[in-house]
C-alpha cells in the first residue's frame, strides 16, 4: 500500500496548527488550504516562538551606556536572566503569537499571524516585564 506523504502532512499540519477551530470563517480557511500553503503556516508560526535554551549574552557599547529608567532596569535584568538560563519567553512575546491564520482576504499589513520583522530582519522582539498574562 503506496505511502501518501501530502495527506500525511496535511493531517498532521491540521492537527499541529493551533488555530481557534471554533471560528467558522478560520476553520474554513485552514480546512481549504493546500499542503503547501499548511506548511508555511505551520513554519511561521514555529519560527515565531522562541526556543528554550541556554544563550550568552553579549552587549554593545551603546546599550551599556543607555540610561535604563530605574522602574524598568529590574524588570530587564529579570529578563536578561530569563534569556541567559534559557527558560520559556512566550510570556514576553506578543499576544498576537495566538494567532497563527487569518483570513487571506485580510490586508497583509493587518494580519495578526505575521511577524514582519522576524520576518523581514529575522529579529524576536520581547516585552519587557515582570508582569505577565500566563502562557496558554
Amino acid at each position: 500500500m503506496p505511502v501518501n506523504l501530502v495527506e500525511i502532512v496535511r493531517a498532521w499540519a491540521l492537527a499541529t496548527l493551533p488555530y481557534d477551530k471554533d471560528d467558522q470563517v478560520i476553520s474554513a480557511e485552514v480546512r481549504e488550504m493546500d499542503v503547501r500553503a499548511l506548511s508555511r503556516a505551520c513554519h511561521n508560526w514555529k519560527t515565531r516562538l522562541v526556543q528554550a535554551r541556554p544563550r550568552n549574552l553579549h552587549f554593545s557599547q551603546s546599550f551599556t551606556a543607555n540610561p535604563i529608567a530605574a522602574s524598568r532596569k529590574d524588570d530587564l535584568d529579570s529578563l536578561l536572566e530569563k534569556i541567559a538560563k534559557g527558560e520559556d519567553l512566550t510570556a514576553h512575546l506578543s499576544k498576537r503569537i495566538k494567532t497563527v491564520v487569518e483570513p487571506s482576504t485580510k490586508k497583509i499589513g493587518h494580519r495578526k499571524d505575521l511577524d514582519f520583522l522576524l520576518l523581514e530582519w529575522e529579529i524576536h522582539h520581547l516585552h519587557i516585564s515582570k508582569d505577565l498574562e500566563p502562557s496558554v
